[in-house]
C-alpha cells in the first residue's frame, strides 16, 4: 500500500466556496435574505416597500453582517463565540474528595510542607455607600490618607473599595 505525505498547509487551509468567502461566510451572509423575505411578505403592507420595513431590516441586517467579517484570520461570530464561551464558564471549581486518582501516588505521611502564614491586615468596617453619611464620608476620607487602596468590582457589577489600615 502506497502512502503520502499531505504538507500541513494543505490542511490547515480552509475551504472556499464562492472566491475567499467560506461556507461559515455564505451562510452568515444568506441569513438576511431569509429575514428580509418573511419581513416582506408578514409584515403589512404585504409585498411593499415601507420606511419602517427597511430601517427594520437595516438594523437587523447590519450585525449580521459584520459577523461575517474576518479579523485575524478568524471570523468576528467565532471570536463572540469565544468571548461569550469565556464569560459563562464556571468561576468556581469543585473538588471531590472521593476522588483518590492523583493522591495514590503519594504518601502523604511522609510529606511536610512549610506554610507560611500571610500577614493578616486589618480593614475597615464594610457598609454601601447608601448607608454611610456625611461624617462617615468625612472620616474615610481622612482615613483614606497615606493609606492603600484596593478596588474591584464584585459579581454584581458594583466597585467597592478597600482601605488597609496599620
Amino acid at each position: 500500500m502506497k502512502t503520502t505525505i499531505v504538507p500541513a498547509q494543505v490542511t490547515t487551509l480552509e475551504d472556499t466556496i464562492i472566491g475567499k468567502l467560506s461556507l461559515t461566510q455564505v451562510v452568515i451572509l444568506i441569513i438576511p435574505v431569509f429575514i428580509s423575505a418573511f419581513v416582506f411578505s408578514l409584515l403589512p403592507p404585504v409585498m411593499h416597500v415601507s420606511f419602517y420595513k427597511v430601517s427594520l431590516l437595516t438594523i437587523v441586517a447590519v450585525p449580521i453582517l459584520i459577523m461575517s467579517i474576518r479579523f485575524k484570520g478568524e471570523l468576528i461570530v467565532h471570536w463572540l463565540i469565544l468571548i461569550i464561551r469565556f464569560y459563562y464558564r464556571p468561576h468556581y471549581y469543585l473538588e471531590t474528595i472521593n476522588n483518590h486518582s492523583a493522591i495514590d501516588c503519594l504518601e502523604l505521611d511522609n510529606l511536610q510542607v512549610d506554610i507560611e502564614q500571610p500577614e493578616k491586615k486589618r480593614f475597615l468596617s464594610t457598609k454601601s455607600y447608601k448607608e454611610l453619611l456625611p461624617k462617615d464620608l468625612i472620616a474615610i476620607d481622612k482615613a483614606m490618607i497615606g493609606k492603600k487602596i484596593n478596588y474591584f468590582i464584585d459579581y454584581e457589577g458594583r466597585l467597592n473599595a478597600i482601605i488597609e489600615t496599620e
